[in-house]
């Protein structure tokens, strides 16, 4: 079945088409309509019957039927109502009548129509194609245009009457014509209304010339706001009617209701009541119910407000249809109860009476005192000279600023005794001393008061006698009394000191290398029967020399030593230590020495310094030294001597002179020193060590202790080049020889 219906819909649309292509505009009655699309337009009349559009009336129909099918007029076509032929020409119709349907109407589409003198544009037409002249153009006589669209269509004309329902939305025409003049249809005489509950009534008043004007005002809204509402309206004029809906604007204020607040009163220092508010001016049977929101009540006053009135402002809060119109009210502060006494009080006798104080019963917002208007004054018959006792202390007079104070109950002012202190004051004596006088001293007298108000005077004693030893002793004091004092006493120290005790030492001597003799302290300072066997311990005296310090002066100092009732003082001695003397001990026997033969001197300083040697001017031997050891080195055969001597230093004097006579006798050529079977020989390129033992180390040296060669042994006999132009210092094994090589060989 859904297959046939689209099938004869489609066969349908191909007739419509074909019809359509082979016909579009068509004569139905006294007007043509063009059919191209897929509503009908009222169209030109293009094949020169003029008689076609010059009738009086023409009265457009809504839709139309045509070759079984019907359409819907919903546009006047360009130059729909404009004769063939001539510019400006255009139908002699005095009337012509749209439909509802009318949309759009095209360019000049009532261009010249001469006759016409009225035309009403249907509420359906939103567009007037003209946009450089007026769709009526050359309508000499068309002096009433009728709008019934609620917006101005596009490109719209006002003439001479141009009837609207909404002037605000028709302002601005885009064409005028015949002196054209923009009229409401219905005008309201009254804008404003204030609430009332009911629907507003107003006066109108019918604009448009000709016709007679019905409508109802039934509908408009009663509640506050700004209205805009659209009322039918029919129009009539004899057997003619057209309806259009006009606009009115109108405002609804708010009735005024007065909210009123209530006076009320509270005592100071209370939280502020709960505020009533009142309210007046509700109509038409209305009540609180259409508060929306409560107003705001409030007021400057807190609970810390002084006593007086406060206003109770108001503001705020909402009513459906109302506005509010505010009362403020009164706050009333009154003063709170109040009860005081003055607080007792205490003071030490000699002094100014205290700030005396009240204690309050009844005191709000954590208050310690009221604020006064005039301040209590206190009255008593206590002053500064007053004795120890209890005296009466009022308060009169006072008046509280935000209090109702009655009399204020009295106190009581006690009069202490003052604190006097009588202090024994230290003192100090030496060891084996009578005790001094002691004093004292007061402090705490008032009133120009001094010791004569004491009962008797103050006694001060100790234990310490004149040989109590050194320390500290107690002073008491006490035994006295005053009857405005309380006496507290204060002990004081008696210090026994030390006697001073001289300790000294006497100046020594001694040589140098000899032991420091044993020093004796002495002292000087005993007192009474005492002697060194009080010391604790005794001092000592001390030097800093030792055996073995050098000649000169050293201090020796007492220091050290301890006494229960002695302190020290030292004076210090001097150790002289002298030069010492020294000799020469030289047991060698060198009486068979022979032509190179080495031999070591071997004198000894009883100081232990080392021995210097001197001889004869000769040329037969020669002494040498060789580390720390002297050499004799015999080279010739003859007879001289060998002077030892020890020529002393800062710590020795020098010593006496040591004689030998010495003969050297001929030699093999064989340097031999000691009586090792090792021997060296000179040779002509160097040296020969003959019998050393495997193993050894050949060392050579220059004079000046430079080692020169250094071979290990290893067969019994050794040659060694040598430069022949130096002196040699050769050890092997235990035995050093010294050879010298003359440069002629």
């Amino acid at each position: 079945m859904k297959r046939i219906i689209m099938l004869l819909l489609f066969m349908a649309a191909i007739s419509f088409q074909n019809n359509s292509l082979a016909q579009t505009k068509v004569q139905i009655g006294d007007l043509y309509y063009d059919l191209s699309g897929a509503n009908a337009s009222v169209a030109r009349n293009d094949d020169g019957h003029k008689s076609l559009y010059m009738k009086s009336e023409y009265i457009i129909p809504s839709s139309i039927y045509y070759n079984g099918y019907s359409y819907s007029v919903t546009e006047i076509s360009d130059r729909a109502f404009s004769v063939p032929g001539g510019y400006g020409n255009g139908s002699t119709a005095e009337k012509i009548v749209m439909p509802e349907t009318i949309i759009k109407i095209g360019f000049y589409a009532f261009e010249g129509c001469t006759k016409l003198t009225s035309i009403i544009i249907p509420s359906s037409v939103n567009t007037f194609m003209d946009t450089y002249h007026s769709t009526f153009d050359n309508c000499y006589l068309l002096r009433e245009l009728i709008y019934l669209p609620l917006k101005a269509p596009l490109n719209w004309t006002a003439t001479t009457m141009t009837y609207v329902p909404d002037k605000q939305s028709y302002s601005s025409p885009s064409f005028s014509i015949n002196d054209a003049h923009v009229i409401e249809m219905i005008t309201f005489n009254q804008t404003e209304f204030e609430y009332t509950g009911h629907a507003p009534n107003t006066i109108w008043t019918n604009n448009v010339e000709g016709y007679t004007a019905s409508l109802s005002l039934s509908a408009l809204n009663g509640e506050v706001g700004n209205h805009k509402e659209w009322i039918p309206v029919t129009f009539t004029k004899g057997d003619e009617s057209f309806t259009a809906n006009v606009v009115y604007r109108y405002t609804v204020k708010p009735a005024k209701l007065t909210a009123k607040v209530t006076n009320t009163s509270r005592e100071y220092g209370e939280e502020n009541p709960q505020f009533n508010i009142s309210y007046s001016g509700f109509v038409n049977g209305e009540n609180e119910s259409v508060i929306t929101s409560v107003p705001t009540v409030s007021t400057t006053a807190t609970k810390t407000s002084k006593v007086g009135e406060y206003p109770i402002a108001i503001s705020g809060g909402s009513a459906k249809n109302y506005e509010f119109v505010y009362e403020p009210g009164v706050l009333t502060v009154t003063k709170a109860p109040l009860s005081a006494k003055v607080n007792d009080a205490t003071k030490v006798y000699g002094s100014q009476n205290p700030a005396f104080t009240i204690d309050y019963y009844g005191l709000k917002n954590n208050e310690s005192t009221p604020a006064w208007t005039t301040s209590p004054t206190f009255q008593t018959d206590a002053t500064q000279a007053s004795g120890v006792g209890t005296y009466t202390v009022k308060a009169v007079n006072g008046v509280p600023v935000n209090y109702d104070l009655g009399e204020i109950t009295a106190g009581i002012l006690n009069i202490t005794p003052a604190p006097l202190t009588i202090k024994a004051n230290n003192a100090a004596r030496q060891y084996y001393s009578d005790n001094p006088t002691f004093s004292y001293t007061c402090n705490g007298f008032v009133n120009g008061e001094n010791e004569s108000v004491l009962v008797t005077a103050p006694k001060l004693s100790t234990t310490a006698t004149r040989t109590s030893s050194v320390g500290t002793y107690e002073i008491k004091v006490g035994e006295t009394s005053s009857p405005n004092y309380s006496i507290s006493f204060v002990n004081a120290t008696l210090t026994i000191t030390p006697r001073t005790l001289m300790a000294s030492v006497d100046n020594y001597e001694r040589p140098y290398n000899v032991e420091n003799p044993v020093f004796e302290v002495k002292y000087d300072g005993f007192v009474g029967d005492d002697d060194d066997k009080v010391l604790i311990s005794k001092p000592e005296a001390k030097t800093t020399a030792t055996k073995t310090s050098d000649v000169g002066t050293y201090p020796i100092n007492v220091t050290g030593g301890s006494a229960d009732n002695y302190t020290f003082t030292y004076t210090s001695g001097i150790l002289t230590i002298n030069k010492a003397e020294q000799t020469i001990s030289w047991e060698q026997d060198l009486s068979a020495l022979s032509v190179d033969d080495q031999v070591e001197l071997k004198a000894e300083a009883s100081s232990g310094l080392p021995i210097t040697y001197t001889m004869d001017q000769t040329n037969i031997a020669e002494i040498y030294t060789a580390g720390n050891k002297t050499y004799l080195d015999c080279k010739g055969e003859g007879t001289f001597q060998i002077v030892a001597v020890q020529n002393g230093n800062k710590n020795y004097y020098s010593s006496t002179r040591v004689r030998k006579t010495i003969t050297i006798g001929n030699s093999s050529g064989i340097n031999e020193m000691d009586n090792s079977q090792v021997k060296v020989q000179r040779t002509s390129y160097g040296i020969k060590v003959i019998d050393a033992n495997v193993g050894d180390v050949i060392c050579i040296y220059t004079l000046d202790g430079l080692l020169q060669h250094s071979v290990k042994v290893e067969s019994k006999n050794v040659e060694i080049p040598l430069n022949r132009q130096n002196v040699y210092i050769i050890k092997v094994g235990g035995k050093i020889v010294k050879l010298g090589f003359n440069p002629s060989e």
